[in-house]
């Protein structure tokens, strides 16, 4: 489950980035 765990976080990292206003979330 390890691999999922660091997909989600850079799928969640990604998404930050493109949207950037919750940039500041991340």
């Amino acid at each position: 489950m390890i691999q999922d765990q660091r997909f989600s976080s850079f799928i969640s990292f990604f998404l930050c980035g493109v949207k950037g206003i919750k940039s500041v979330l991340c």
